[in-house]
Formats: C-alpha cells, sequence, structure tokens
C-alpha cells in the first residue's frame, strides 16, 4: 500500500516521463530509414517433374522421374519457397542488380547473408507460396521480387531440360547400340540363307520363339530400367538393388530356357538341343527378334524423351506479381511510439519502486551509496 502511494505521489514524474518518452519514441521512427515489401504469389508445379521413365515401366507399372530418384518428403511449395533462398537464386540477384553497391559489406558472403535477410517466404497448406522482398527502394523491392519468380522458374525449367537431355542421350546411345547389333544379325542371317537355302524352322520352335519373346521382352524393359537407375544414382542405391534383383530372376529363367526342357505341354527340346542347323538358323532369329523389338521400344521412348526436353510448359503458375509498395513495411510508428512508452514506464516504476524499498530498509541508503560508488568508480577512488 505504501508503495503504491509512493507511486501516486511521483505520478507527475512518471507520466510526463512516459509522454517524453513517446515523443522521443516518435522523432526515432521519423528518423529512422523507411523500409518497404514488395509481395508475389505462386503456385507450383510438378507436372513436368512427374514425367519420365513412366512409360518405359510399362501401364501397369508406370513410375515417374520423381518416384524413380526416391521421392521428395517435402510439398512443392515448401520446396519453392526454400529454393527462393537458395545461393544460386541470391548470386544471380546479386549479379542482376549489382546488389554489392546497394549493400556495402566486406565479404562476399555476408552480402549474401544480407540479401538472404531481406527475402521472406511463406508456404501455405493450400499449395500457395508467398515470396516478399524489402528494401529501402519500393521500386527496387519489386523488381526484386519479380526476378525471384524468374530464377525460380528459370531454374526449374533447367532441372526438367536436364532430365530429358540425360535421357535422350542414354536412350540415342542405346539406339545406336541396337541398330548395329540389328545390322549384324540381319546380315548373319542373310549369309546363312545364301549358304542353306531356305531352311524354314518356323513351324518346329515356333512355341520356343513365342515363350522366348516374352521373357525377352521383359528382360529388356528391366535391364533398361537398371542400366538408367544405375547411370543416375548408383550402385548403392535402393531403386537399382532392387532393379539388379528382379533383373536377375529373368536372368536365371532365361538359362532355363536356353539350357534345358522349357515347355512341358509340348515336349520341346531346350534351344541348345536343335540340331546345329537349326540351332544356327534358331540363334540368328531369336537375337533378330530380340533387336528389332528392343529397337522398336527404344525409338518410342526416344521420341518422348525429345518432347520431354523441348517442352516450354512453365514449372510454376503466377497467381500475382509484385507491385511497387506505396505503403511502408517499417517503421511502424504507432508500435514504435507504444514500445518506448511501455519500456520507460516499466523501468520507470521499477526505479521508484526499488528506491522505495531501498529507503524503508534499514540500512538502505548505505547500501545503495555503496553501491552508487562502485558504479561510480569501479576501480576505486585514488
Amino acid at each position: 500500500m505504501e508503495l503504491l502511494e509512493f507511486l501516486i505521489k511521483n505520478r507527475r514524474k512518471l507520466i510526463l516521463g512516459t509522454i517524453a518518452s513517446g515523443i522521443i519514441g516518435a522523432i526515432f521512427s521519423l528518423v529512422t530509414p523507411k523500409k518497404y515489401e514488395a509481395t508475389s504469389c505462386i503456385m507450383p508445379s510438378f507436372d513436368v517433374m512427374a514425367q519420365g521413365l513412366g512409360n518405359i515401366a510399362g501401364n501397369n507399372a508406370a513410375m515417374s522421374m520423381l518416384q524413380l530418384l526416391g521421392g521428395v518428403a517435402a510439398t512443392p511449395a515448401d520446396i519453392y519457397a526454400e529454393l527462393a533462398k537458395n545461393r544460386v537464386v541470391i548470386e544471380r540477384l546479386i549479379k542482376q542488380f549489382s546488389l554489392d553497391t546497394v549493400y556495402k559489406t566486406k565479404y562476399h558472403d555476408d552480402l549474401v547473408e544480407a540479401v538472404k535477410g531481406h527475402i521472406s517466404t511463406t508456404a501455405t497448406l493450400t499449395g500457395l507460396v508467398y515470396i516478399s522482398y524489402r528494401d529501402k527502394n519500393p521500386g527496387l523491392a519489386a523488381d526484386i521480387c519479380n526476378a525471384i519468380i524468374n530464377e525460380l522458374d528459370r531454374l526449374n525449367r533447367e532441372i526438367i531440360v536436364t532430365k530429358g537431355k540425360k535421357l535422350r542421350i542414354f536412350l540415342g546411345e542405346r539406339l545406336k547400340e541396337t541398330e548395329d547389333s540389328l545390322k549384324v544379325y540381319q546380315d548373319s542371317l542373310a549369309y546363312f540363307q545364301k549358304n542353306y537355302g531356305v531352311f524354314d524352322l518356323e513351324t518346329y520352335i515356333k512355341s520356343i520363339i513365342t515363350n522366348w519373346e516374352v521373357v525377352e521382352k521383359k528382360y529388356i524393359n528391366l535391364k533398361l530400367q537398371y542400366e538408367f537407375a544405375l547411370a543416375e544414382m548408383g550402385s548403392g542405391s535402393k531403386t537399382t538393388i532392387n532393379l539388379k534383383k528382379r533383373l536377375e530372376v529373368i536372368e536365371r529363367e532365361k538359362n532355363r530356357m536356353w539350357n534345358v526342357t522349357f515347355d512341358s505341354i509340348a515336349h520341346l527340346p531346350a534351344i541348345k538341343n536343335i540340331p546345329k542347323i537349326g540351332e544356327n538358323y534358331a540363334r540368328i532369329k531369336l537375337m533378330l527378334d530380340k533387336y528389332i523389338q528392343t529397337y522398336k521400344l527404344l525409338a518410342a521412348e526416344y521420341e518422348k524423351a525429345k518432347i520431354m526436353e523441348k517442352q516450354n510448359t512453365p514449372t510454376l503458375q503466377i497467381i500475382y506479381k509484385a507491385q511497387v509498395p506505396e505503403r511502408r513495411y517499417w517503421p511502424k510508428r504507432k508500435l514504435i511510439v507504444l514500445i518506448f512508452m511501455v519500456v520507460f514506464f516499466l523501468t520507470y516504476t521499477s526505479y521508484l519502486a526499488i528506491l522505495h524499498i531501498i529507503n524503508k530498509t534499514p540500512g538502505g541508503r548505505k547500501i545503495a551509496s555503496i553501491i552508487i560508488n562502485a558504479l561510480l568508480h569501479p576501480l576505486g577512488k585514488d
């Protein structure tokens, strides 16, 4: 109660001081440099990136490029929000707008962090991404904010084109190898027929070839997936290991078909047991059919890869671009004035309370005198 009476007694100083602190806060807010915030909104789309090797895997086991690469734990909006603050984007902003002349820093890394500090992003649960940039120059803030969107779009276009290009190169090399092998077996068949005449084993080995084609087609599809995964992710990835195991199963099936009787119903012999001339003929026909099937598959996928490489579908949708802000983002004058007044009021009230307690405490003034003396003369008097 005494403390409250003491505060009321000094209310004039408290009120005047609070008002004075508010005036100081107002002056501070007026002299503080203005900052503006420009904001844009985008909605990411991963439709293009979801293409890739889906057709190679077959209609019943289609897998997207993202699935092949292990998928992503974050949402597309989270990825774009993180990419907006990526160093690759920031470096291009620094170069485009000569930000080294705008933000004076001693080291380049400090400049990167300074620019990053001006960028803020928010990814919503609905998939929208808000990107903001703050600066003293409202026009520069809007330009950089829109440049960030352009950089995100460019970055993702390059990623998609790179995937398509890698796939096209990979399939192109395999297509060339298949063409060479196809020519070899076409020449072999022509040589065989020239030397032995028309030797028709079609009826005899029709079932063999039919069954072999089924297994061979599965083998070609799976081997193509395995080799691409091996080239992209290495032998230690989970996807590559799983594909290798599946490939080994089919290879064992091929060996079984080649070396032992595989059609228990028709009691057809193994391919190795066909008479020598028939065996050579069957081998040439089987290999020729294999490379024809491979060539058809690779040619179709090669065309799809070229389309994927050249397509120009935007990787993000712009909901709205940043406009030159008219209202300042900082300083928030009312907030600054309020903070100054509240801080002074609480500080001065605490000071009065401590002063009252010291005066009412036995020996309090002596203790206060010792503390003040220690503060004024921290090293002691001479």
